[in-house]
């Protein structure tokens, strides 16, 4: 399918405008720009019943209670390459994902490269997994009873990490959202050269943010770096979401098949006239709203009633 025609205009302006990819700026400044323009996309921000900011040792977590919260704390990790993004720049994403999936929602504010490479990312997810372990049992005062992880690009791979790790401490996850993550380190795969540049994300932007984030010569030998390098057998049930113009598209192809030689439900959402990113691309072009209100209603079914939704 084509590229939706307001997104593609999007794009052209940003092209026009002379935006520059993130390798080209200034880190301060890219990290700047991100938080400036984040709150843009959003028409709304979702009134929550609390918002609460907590310190798990030095690791900040922001805790979303929506007026609707059923049983589910979903530990939320945002994306970025590891490099951009924070808790305060997709807070008007995490407010609509626990408006539209009932879930109590924990927005993790992991350590980001360079200044802090590989596996420091990684450590702070499992951190805050087993923070999480400790907040089922008080619950916020709340009926929390059950663990899910969510988490785009980056944060994919994050979400994907906890979610076997939590499989490996015999924890009973009620479900994964990978929204177009970043399972695998391959920049030759041929999403990576049909969507090299004009799609938001270019295929030198990730190798840039790769070489910020995986400093040391064997990372990539690392499981918590490449989540599709680990036996996926009883991990908990996930839905993947690609996005039709994406390099990172076969990561998302490749970890779904990838789970389902484990045995685990999988259901792969194909948003084909989007790109990476569209999630936080928020409320200012219909085909992304009407995808994200999609993807994370499909993710409020798993967690509602443990079945994955057709189609």
């Amino acid at each position: 399918m084509a590229l939706d025609p307001i997104l593609g205009q999007l794009l052209q302006s940003l092209r026009d405008g002379g935006s520059k990819p993130t390798y080209e700026m200034d880190l301060g400044e890219a990290r700047a720009l991100g938080e400036a323009m984040a709150p843009l996309a959003f028409t709304t921000a979702d009134e929550m019943k609390s918002v609460r900011d907590i310190t798990v040792g030095q690791l900040p977590i922001r805790v979303y209670v929506p007026p609707e919260a059923g049983e589910v704390l979903t530990l939320f990790f945002h994306g970025g390459g590891f490099v951009l993004g924070s808790i305060a720049s997709y807070d008007r994403l995490v407010r609509r994902f626990a408006t539209l999936t009932k879930s109590v929602v924990a927005s993790v504010g992991y350590r980001l490269a360079p200044e802090h490479p590989f596996p420091a990312a990684a450590e702070d997810a499992l951190s805050a997994l087993a923070w999480a372990q400790e907040a089922l049992s008080d619950g916020f005062g709340l009926d929390l009873r059950r663990l899910a992880v969510a988490g785009d690009s980056a944060g994919g791979n994050l979400a994907a990490v906890v979610a076997l790790e939590a499989r490996n401490r015999a924890i009973d996850l009620v479900g994964q959202l990978l929204a177009y993550p970043a399972t695998d380190s391959n920049v030759d795969t041929p999403s990576m050269h049909r969507f090299a540049t004009g799609y938001f994300l270019e295929r030198q932007e990730v190798i840039w943010f790769g070489e910020q984030y995986y400093q040391d010569e064997h990372a990539l030998e690392d499981w918590r770096a490449r989540p599709v390098l680990e036996d996926a057998t009883g991990v908990g049930p996930a839905i993947i979401a690609l996005a039709g113009y994406d390099p990172l598209r076969d990561f998302g192809v490749q970890y779904g098949e990838h789970l389902r030689a484990g045995g685990v439900r999988v259901s792969v959402r194909d948003y084909e006239t989007l790109v990476h990113g569209f999630l936080s691309l928020g409320d200012i072009v219909p085909a992304v709203r009407e995808a994200t209100t999609d993807l994370f209603q499909r993710f409020a079914q798993l967690l509602s009633t443990g079945e994955l939704p057709n189609g």
